[in-house]
């Protein structure tokens, strides 16, 4: 039974007019020269991997960029632009996540029930999906907490997230200092209808959160900014009387490269991933936005490619970048870096294997001369 849609935001940040568009309008750029923002080609592999069954798939994306070209609509996969979402044009362009999030209910033809992605996630077990569905209609949701201020500078980083999470509280059920409702990186499940519940509820909080833009000259709008996904779980909680979960229980694992990172625990965490239900990876050398690291960039795709080698139905097959990386080519997964192939590993583990044996015989050797062996009735007598 298909019961549910999967919704993923993708931005091009390397895309100049996206850009330019985002600076005109008073946001700030984390743009880059070049990147694809391959991501999604590997969360969307991670789905048929592990048959999560969805509906449709909708990507949602700016009208002032082209969607992913590495992918193609197909009659279960539709590309979104902004545009689709907004009830007046004049609210375009939409620059913030917390303004994209607050429309996603608005997708056209949205199932009931939808799941938000963002295009760094990918599934590692399928389980969660009916977890959380079973237990959102047993009236219960997972939940992370955090302490937080109760006031954020909007402009500096985290400012305009934090102080969403804080509003959100605020209007649901006043702020105190006890720990808060926050959105930790992961899938997050909605119900349209109680979304659009919430938006003629909080009519104020909605349009001001749907139509922000500028950090300077906005300022009336920061105290009804909402995080959506916040705002969802406290109303559950605290006006539908779902019970709460610990976050924890989802086993979501995650990977930061934003600061320093020896390249064999990286391996490691990649490897321990596989033991969880959904991984987040982000940082240097895996998102394009952020600085790059070839060595990162090299052990963390072949990795996906490894786990995900299949590919699926939405990937377009005529695509061909002249900066794009043939993961699955002899060169690449025979170089040093790669985490399953290795040369230098195969001959680590056979040293260590001979090391092995030989610390075994040599103890054999002074056991036998000293007759341990025959005393004990290990070795026969003759």
């Amino acid at each position: 039974m298909n019961n549910f849609d999967i919704v993923i935001t993708w931005v091009d940040w390397s895309n100049k007019n996206f850009i330019k568009k985002m600076l005109e309008v008073g946001g700030r750029s984390e743009g880059c020269a070049d990147g694809e923002f391959i991501e999604m080609k590997y969360l969307l592999r991670s789905l048929d991997k592990h048959k999560v069954n969805y509906r449709n798939i909708h990507i949602v994306y700016s009208d002032n960029h082209p969607p992913p070209k590495y992918l193609k609509e197909t009659d279960r996969l539709f590309f979104v632009p902004h545009s689709k979402l907004v009830t007046d044009q004049s609210h375009l362009p939409l620059i913030h996540r917390e303004s994209i999030v607050a429309h996603l209910h608005r997708i056209p033809n949205l199932y009931k029930y939808y799941y938000y992605f963002q295009d760094d996630l990918f599934v590692m077990n399928n389980i969660i999906f009916d977890i959380q569905i079973n237990e959102f209609n047993n009236k219960k949701i997972h939940v992370y907490r955090k302490e937080l201020k109760d006031k954020y500078n909007l402009t500096e980083s985290c400012g305009l997230w934090n102080q969403s999470t804080v509003n959100s509280v605020i209007a649901i059920r006043g702020f105190n200092k006890d720990k808060i409702i926050i959105f930790e990186h992961s899938i997050q499940l909605f119900d349209k209808d109680i979304m659009f519940e919430l938006e003629k509820l909080y009519p104020k909080h909605f349009l001001y959160t749907q139509t922000y833009k500028n950090q300077l000259t906005e300022t009336y709008k920061e105290p009804y900014i909402i995080c959506a996904t916040c705002m969802f779980c406290n109303y559950l909680i605290y006006k539908k009387n779902f019970g709460e979960l610990s976050f924890d229980d989802l086993k979501i694992y995650q990977i930061h490269t934003n600061t320093s990172i020896e390249l064999h625990l990286l391996k490691n965490q990649l490897e321990t991933s596989l033991n969880y239900w959904i991984l987040n990876a982000q940082g240097n050398g895996i998102s394009d936005e952020y600085p790059k690291s070839d060595k990162i960039h090299k052990i963390f795709y072949s990795f996906l490619e490894t786990t995900f080698p299949n590919k699926t139905l939405y990937e377009n097959d005529s695509y061909k970048n002249e900066n794009f990386t043939d993961y699955t080519n002899d060169n690449y997964t025979n170089n040093n870096f790669t985490i399953y192939k290795n040369k230098n590993y195969k001959i680590r583990t056979i040293f260590k294997l001979f090391f092995f044996v030989m610390i075994l015989y040599v103890i054999y050797i002074v056991l036998k001369k000293y007759n341990v062996l025959k005393k004990y009735k290990l070795i026969s007598k003759n």
